[in-house]
Formats: structure tokens, sequence, C-alpha cells
């Protein structure tokens, strides 16, 4: 996925309910991508990529929730953390993290 910073990839939950992504979700040498108002029910894991953003967000991966490998400018806002069995984050060779 390779948004811009005037025009990033945006994926956003609608209406009241939560939106649910179901499987795992893993995201590759993308750059500017966020995401809004939404429920992973399973692990997030972020590869060699740049300005990807949470907002809103709950992660209930039961293993490591989000890991960050390789990345910079990872922000997590107004988010939680539920259900994990391990550590809730993995940021190896990551930076600018902003939690």
């Amino acid at each position: 996925l390779q948004g811009t910073p005037a025009n990033p990839i945006v994926i956003r939950g609608r209406g009241r309910e939560p939106v649910v992504i179901a499987g795992q979700v893993r995201i590759a040498d993308s750059r500017q991508v966020r995401f809004e108002n939404l429920h992973f029910a399973q692990d997030v894991t972020i590869e060699n990529s740049a300005s990807i953003h949470f907002a809103n967000v709950v992660f209930r991966g039961r293993g490591t929730s989000l890991s960050a490998s390789n990345s910079i400018d990872l922000r997590v806002t107004q988010s939680s953390f539920t259900e994990f069995t391990t550590a809730a984050l993995s940021l190896p060779c990551s930076a600018d993290v902003h939690l």
C-alpha cells in the first residue's frame, strides 16, 4: 500500500458498531497508511514500512497484538490492547514510534 502525505490510504470503520477484521493482518513495504475505528481480532504485523498510523483501534490478538519490524513513524493513538498472551507490542529495529 503506497499513499502520500497529501493522500494517505485510509482504512476506516463506519457506523456505531465495531468493524472487526477477523484474520491476521500483514502490512509490508507500505507507506502513509491509516487505520481508524477498527477492531483487529488477530495479530497485526508491519514490516519495512513508514508512516503507519492507528487511531481508535482495538487490538485483540492473542499473541503479540502489534509487531512492527524495520519500520519508522509508527503511531498508535486512542487505542487499546486486550487478550494478548505475550507482550502486546514488539518493535524490533523500528524507530520514531509514538504510543
